[in-house]
């Protein structure tokens, strides 16, 4: 019970401190931005043939789930893991009764909680944008509240995936950064993109998240640049042979904790003061 209390408090703590910093008031205001130009400048310059259902999967799919995600995941964990290593403060930690395991876990934890918060508050809000009244470019098509869960669900897990790599970096390597910039335009953008036969794309979380929002797409969308965009990735895939992509996320996710876990719990890290 001491461990599990031990977790809970240390997620609370990096919660508290998380939701504190300068990153996470600096992404509000990049989606308060992202939210005012989708109320007031795209209505008057969009084409009025493009619809709301259409343009919001693409978009939310493109510059959210793609982009926004992985990116802001993998900043989290990493700050969340190698600031006290960085500046040796986390020799504090390591005299306390308490298991390393408990300190990175609640971490993770919080990490993952307060990313896929931010994630789904960025969806929301660009759905919400889109079904406004009195858009004529909607051509009366507001997105559909399907797909707005459809997406939560898949980012809030892939959430998890990637606080858990970004964990990873922050208790292995000098330049977690460095290094998680190049897992994300490196690996998972080249790797996931691979010839199905290679069979290296389940080490991935972009494969599996696109492979699950295709099968749960709307069938009744005409014209979906979405779904042609993830057709063509998926070409000559048979997607009855692939791992079902919750399971492949939820892999992913356990391994890399797994992995960070006994890093951080057996390596002899520097106490010495910086100077």
């Amino acid at each position: 019970m001491s461990w599990l209390r031990h977790t809970l408090e240390s997620a609370r703590q990096s919660l508290v401190l998380q939701a504190r910093s300068k990153m996470v008031f600096l992404l509000l205001l990049v989606l308060a931005a992202f939210a005012a130009l989708f109320v007031f400048a795209l209505p008057r310059a969009a084409p009025r043939e493009n619809r709301g259902d259409v343009f919001f999967g693409l978009t939310a799919y493109l510059a959210i789930v793609q982009f926004a995600l992985p990116f802001t995941l993998m900043y989290l964990g990493i700050q969340a893991m190698h600031t006290d290593l960085e500046d040796r403060t986390a020799s504090y930690l390591f005299v306390r009764p308490v298991r390393r395991s408990s300190i990175l876990l609640g971490r993770w934890l919080a990490t993952w909680l307060l990313g896929a918060a931010l994630v789904a508050l960025a969806l929301l809000t660009f759905h919400l944008s889109l079904s406004l009244p009195g858009h004529a470019w909607r051509q009366g098509m507001r997105p559909d509240p399907a797909m707005l869960g459809l997406y939560c669900a898949a980012a809030s897990l892939g959430a998890g995936a990637y606080a858990a790599t970004g964990c990873l970096f922050g208790v292995w390597l000098r330049r977690p950064l460095v290094a998680g910039v190049t897992f994300l335009v490196g690996w998972e953008l080249i790797v996931s993109n691979l010839p199905p036969q290679a069979g290296l794309r389940g080490a991935t979380v972009a494969d599996p998240i696109r492979r699950w929002i295709l099968a749960e797409l709307p069938a009744d969308l005409p014209n979906d640049p979405l779904k042609d965009m993830l057709t063509g990735a998926l070409e000559r895939v048979d997607m009855t042979k692939l791992t079902d992509p919750v399971w492949a996320i939820l892999r992913f996710g356990l391994v890399v904790l797994v992995l960070a876990l006994r890093i951080y719990s057996r390596r002899e890290y520097d106490s010495r003061p910086r100077d």
